[in-house]
């Protein structure tokens, strides 16, 4: 099978079995580098894989497409020797940019400049202070559900009790084994 005109190209979500079912961006790349259809292109160097293919799977359809004139940019990156500077150089993208817009879309300002100030710092300092941030959002994302957590715990215990009840009814059993039974499926 002949590899289309980029033009003709529609970049999917995922991985495919076979390039009839369609082609992420790393598919593509090992279609228009005549390698085996795989999303893994040996051709590609990994931390530009890696990304690719997170990429491609995050973005909506239409911003999908926009990675298609970059297929003949990754071709031939693998063992060229760049890639601890890719490397530093998407984690720089991360921290500078993604990060911190992704923390304000979740109302996490002060979280979000402190992952614009961890910019300057020595990859050990900015592990730290990841990890930080991390836990940060973690603790966070855990207050504002727990809320919704008990609710749901609730509404379940009361199903569940009020199953419970119901089956030890039906099978007529004393009025207080049943409360009894019903307090432990409550617990």
């Amino acid at each position: 099978m002949t590899a289309p005109t980029l033009d003709d190209l529609t970049l999917g979500k995922g991985s495919h079995t076979t390039r009839d079912q369609g082609v992420c961006f790393m598919e593509a790349v090992a279609w228009y580098a005549n390698e085996q259809h795989t999303d893994q292109p040996a051709c590609v160097a990994y931390p530009l894989r890696s990304f690719g293919i997170a990429l491609n799977d995050r973005l909506p359809e239409d911003k999908r497409q926009l990675l298609k004139p970059l297929i003949f940019d990754v071709i031939g990156t693998a063992g060229d020797g760049l890639d601890e500077q890719r490397w530093k150089l998407l984690r720089s993208w991360v921290t500078r940019k993604a990060l911190p817009e992704w923390l304000e879309l979740a109302k996490l300002d002060d979280l979000a400049a402190k992952a614009r100030a961890a910019v300057d710092l020595s990859d050990e300092d900015l592990d730290v202070a990841l990890y930080e941030i991390r836990d940060l959002t973690w603790k966070a994302r855990n207050e504002r559900w727990a809320p919704w957590r008990e609710q749901f715990k609730a509404a379940f215990a009361e199903r569940i009790r009020g199953q419970v009840v119901e089956q030890l009814r039906k099978a007529n059993m004393p009025v207080a084994a049943v409360a009894a039974v019903a307090a432990a499926a409550a617990d």
